[in-house]
């Protein structure tokens, strides 16, 4: 399988709660979307919310500076992983499911 058809497979399947292992707090859910501490700045408020879009993918944005994008991307950034890390990461959280 090639890494955009990894991307694909994940994206259908992935949910913020598959990020709690890697955040800096619980999920807060607030009707269809959650919010959590920011990981890219000290944050006490909550800043960070996750969304699905019009196509039901979910995004990620602070609402205080900004970073904003998929989950594959949270999880590559905050953490500091390659693309193989970040999917292999996913695929085994997926799988826990």
């Amino acid at each position: 399988m090639t890494i955009s058809q990894r991307k694909q497979a994940i994206k259908s399947k992935y949910h913020p709660r598959h990020l709690s292992p890697i955040l800096e707090s619980d999920l807060e859910e607030d009707e269809q979307n959650f919010l959590a501490l920011c990981s890219f700045h000290e944050d006490e408020v909550g800043s960070m919310l996750f969304y699905p879009d019009p196509n039901s993918n979910w995004k990620f944005k602070c609402l205080h500076c900004g970073m904003q994008g998929d989950l594959l991307k949270f999880a590559q950034k905050s953490q500091r992983w390659s693309w193989e890390e970040t999917l292999s990461w996913f695929e085994k959280q997926i799988a826990k499911d």
